[in-house]
C-alpha cells in the first residue's frame, strides 16, 4: 500500500529532478511545446478563447483545468483584468481566478501581455507543477494534497487562506487532528481554533512547512484520511491527539 509520507518525501526532496521528468514526458513535452510556439500570437482576451488549446494549458497551469468548459465565466475574468479591485476575479472567492488575471491582463497590459514572463516562462512553470501535483494524486491523493500544501503555504496570510481552500483546510486539519466535523461549525470559530494552533509566519519558513506537511503525511498514514472528501479512520490514542490538538506549528 502506498504510503502518503514516504512517497511525499520522496517527490518533495528531489523536486528539481520531479518537475525536470515531468517535464520531459512526451505529452507534457508536446503540450508545452506548443503553447510556447503559439502563445505569442495571443493579443487580445478573444484571442485566447478562440484557441482552446492554448486556453486549456493556460488554465491547467492555475488549476482551473475544470473550468475549461465554463466559457463565459473565464471571458468575464480575461475581460474584467486584475487592476480593479472590483473586476469579476477580484471579487470571487477562489485566489485561482485572480492569479489567472493577473497573468493574462490584457485590460492593462493590451497586445504585450503575451509578451510578459507571467504569462510564459511563469505559466510553462505552473502547468509542470500542477501536472506533477495531478500525477501524483493519481497513486495517492494524500502526497498530491501534502504537494499542494507545500507549493501554498507561503501565501497563506491567516485561518480564513485556509478556510477558504478544501485542500488547504484537510492538511490543516489532519496535521492538527481536529475532527471533520469542525467545517459544521461557525467560519469565525473554526479560525479561532486554527489561529490557536498556529502561527501563520511560520509558513514563509521551507523547513517548518515542510516539517508540518510531513506531519500531515504521517497522520494522513495513521488515520487512513483519504483527501477532502475522504472519511478518517481509527488508529490514534486519545492521548496522542489531545498532544497533537495541543502543538502549534513552531512546537513541532
Amino acid at each position: 500500500m502506498a504510503s502518503t509520507f514516504t512517497d511525499y518525501r520522496t517527490i518533495s526532496r528531489n523536486l528539481p529532478r520531479a518537475l525536470a521528468a515531468t517535464a520531459k514526458a512526451p505529452d507534457v513535452a508536446t503540450q508545452t511545446k506548443y503553447f510556447q510556439a503559439h502563445i505569442g500570437e495571443v493579443k487580445s482576451a478573444a484571442d485566447l478563447m478562440k484557441n482552446f488549446r492554448l486556453l486549456s494549458y493556460a488554465l491547467t497551469a492555475f488549476g482551473l483545468q475544470d473550468m475549461a468548459g465554463s466559457r463565459a465565466l473565464i471571458r468575464k475574468v480575461l475581460e474584467g483584468g486584475a487592476a480593479d479591485p472590483k473586476s469579476f476575479a477580484n471579487t470571487m472567492n477562489d485566489a485561482r481566478f485572480r492569479e489567472f488575471a493577473r497573468a493574462f491582463d490584457f485590460r492593462t497590459h493590451g497586445a504585450a501581455t503575451t509578451r510578459r514572463a507571467e504569462a510564459t516562462a511563469a505559466v510553462v512553470e505552473k502547468f509542470t507543477r500542477q501536472t506533477l501535483e495531478t500525477r501524483a494524486g493519481a497513486t495517492n491523493e494524500g502526497v498530491r494534497l501534502a504537494l499542494y500544501f507545500e507549493r501554498k503555504a507561503p501565501s497563506i496570510a491567516d485561518a480564513y487562506d485556509i478556510l477558504a481552500d478544501k485542500a488547504l483546510l484537510e492538511v490543516t486539519r489532519v496535521a492538527l487532528g481536529l475532527p471533520a466535523a469542525m467545517s459544521q461549525q461557525n467560519i469565525d470559530v473554526q479560525a479561532k481554533t486554527l489561529a490557536k494552533k498556529i502561527d501563520f509566519a511560520e509558513f514563509r519558513d521551507p523547513a517548518k512547512v515542510q516539517r508540518f506537511v510531513q506531519r500531515y503525511a504521517a497522520m494522513a498514514d495513521m488515520t487512513g484520511a483519504q483527501g477532502p472528501t475522504g472519511a478518517a479512520g481509527v488508529g490514534l490514542g486519545l492521548d496522542l491527539l489531545r498532544s497533537l490538538q495541543g502543538l502549534r506549528l513552531g512546537g513541532m
